[in-house]
């Protein structure tokens, strides 16, 4: 089959992407192959300082940054905040932490979204190997 991109963005109308600091390299590349889309991101990390700076040297000032908090008790507000800022076009990706994505899809779908508005690629998962 050959290389291919694990996840296709260059279709995505209204991108928004959720992930964690491992998504920062897919984030840089959604801008790069749609300048112009206007993607939303919303990440969740351990040290928003850094993941800041990251970000801004990586040309993404506008991404949100939330806190990883134990229990995952962030992600019922990070769900809300990606629901408000959603259009009806929107086209969701949802990459990094397994138990994330998982979490945020649930809260997408009892919104109402499509599975096929959602796309989703998890890179790793709390002692697990083998991921993308």
């Amino acid at each position: 089959m050959g290389p291919r991109s694990s996840l296709e963005l260059t279709r995505l109308q209204q991108p928004l992407l959720f992930g964690d600091e491992t998504c920062l390299g897919l984030a840089a590349a959604l801008v790069q192959v749609q300048p112009h889309a206007g993607a939303a991101m919303v990440f969740e990390v351990d040290d928003i300082v850094q993941t800041s700076q990251v970000l801004r040297a990586l040309g993404l000032r506008d991404a949100m940054v939330v806190r990883r908090q134990s229990g995952d008790v962030h992600l019922a507000q990070v769900s809300e905040a990606i629901l408000r800022v959603a259009l009806p076009d929107t086209g969701f990706i949802l990459a990094g932490r397994a138990a994330a994505i998982q979490a945020i899809k649930r809260h997408l779908n009892d919104a109402g979204v499509s599975n096929r508005s959602i796309k989703a690629k998890a890179y790793w998962a709390a002692g697990k190997r083998g991921l993308d």
